[in-house]
């Protein structure tokens, strides 16, 4: 089934699809703006080559290959940004849009080019660190306001039990006066 599937893998890299094949043998696809995935595995099966150009569409994938226009030098004409029928299962018939372009690898850099690459990733390194350290910095400084707010409330909570102790105590004993009132006060002369 694999030499079936050559056509198919040559057209998925001409449309900018990236396509790894996995320890077991098996090929992952992947579509070029990464919205999806599809898993091939060897089968006899003789439904095989129709499920996986169907699951192939629905990524993207256009069977059979487009047309490309060209430009004067031979080279396929700009691309346009994506449409989303072609991510949503529906053929996109958009010539110029990306996911029908051939994919272009690009070329290898020389040393000077690298050792430039490298420069600028080390600088945006170094500014990431400064970034953290002082977003560490506030953390750390929210976290001591935190515990300092923690430290208050706990105060205040102690004060808060203490006072409603009082003040229930003070309560209760009101309660047992005013129950224990008419048992102390004298009763009232009844007139006859």
């Amino acid at each position: 089934m694999a030499d079936d599937l050559h056509p198919i893998f040559d057209e998925l890299y001409q449309q900018g699809f990236k396509v790894d094949q996995t320890t077991q043998g098996h090929y992952s696809v992947k579509s070029p703006n990464g919205l999806g995935i599809v898993h091939i595995a060897q089968s006899g099966d003789s439904h095989a080559y129709k499920n996986i150009l169907r699951d192939l569409k629905r990524i993207g994938f256009i069977w059979p290959p487009p047309p490309r226009p060209k430009t004067a030098n031979g080279v396929s004409a700009k691309a346009e940004p994506c449409c989303t029928q072609c991510f949503n299962g529906f053929t996109c018939k958009n010539a110029r849009c990306v996911c029908h372009q051939p994919y272009v690898p690009p070329k290898p850099k020389d040393g000077d080019a690298l050792y430039h690459d490298l420069s600028e990733s080390k600088v945006a390194l170094q500014l990431a660190d400064e970034v953290l350290a002082a977003k560490e910095k506030i953390l750390r400084e929210a976290q001591h306001e935190r515990d300092e707010a923690e430290g208050l409330r706990k105060v205040a909570l102690a004060s808060f039990v203490q006072a409603k102790k009082l003040f229930d105590d003070h309560m209760c004993k009101d309660v047992m006066l005013e129950s224990r009132e008419p048992l102390l006060a004298t009763p009232e002369k009844k007139d006859g």
